[in-house]
């Protein structure tokens, strides 16, 4: 996909202000997303509410690499085509291959931040039979991590 010029430096003036914003007040900022979301499931709040110095903490991690990065990033959340799902694809659509590991993918089926269909995706159309799809009903996006770690560990223990 090709994107303008004048869209480009859009973006970037942008992801730079949000860039410098996150820098100088990070906490401030996350606390406010936190506290303010209200469109996650209660399941999520709750996790949500109980670690908002830990969420924090990884949010200011993540947006260490600065605007360049987070501009990368959403390129690659939000274009048409998918580098990381192609190579995975490419390795993993050959079914004679019996070298590559199976791949568990945990999902809650009340993640509003990644919906469950992207777990569906990953499952049916790019690891084929070599993934095995755990959903879990009554969790979210954070509420998976935070109590459903344990489960994750065992599923991949050899």
């Amino acid at each position: 996909y090709k994107i303008s010029l004048m869209t480009r430096l859009l973006l970037r003036l942008v992801y730079t202000t949000i860039s410098i914003v996150l820098r100088i007040l990070p906490d401030q900022v996350m606390h406010f997303i936190l506290k303010s979301n209200k469109d996650i499931p209660k399941v999520d709040q709750k996790v949500v509410a109980r670690n908002v110095e830990g969420i924090t903490e990884l949010f200011r991690v993540s947006l260490r690499q600065g605007a360049p990065g987070l501009l990368a990033d959403l390129r690659r959340c939000f274009g048409t085509h998918a580098e990381v799902e192609n190579i995975v694809r490419y390795h993993y659509a050959d079914e004679s291959k019996d070298d590559l590991p199976e791949i568990y993918i945990h999902h809650g089926k009340m993640d509003v931040n990644v919906p469950f269909c992207h777990g569906q995706h990953m499952h049916e159309n790019i690891f084929h039979k070599k993934s095995k799809l755990i959903s879990f009903e009554h969790h979210g996006h954070f509420s998976l991590i935070a109590e459903e770690s344990e489960t994750y560990v065992k599923s991949v223990m050899i």
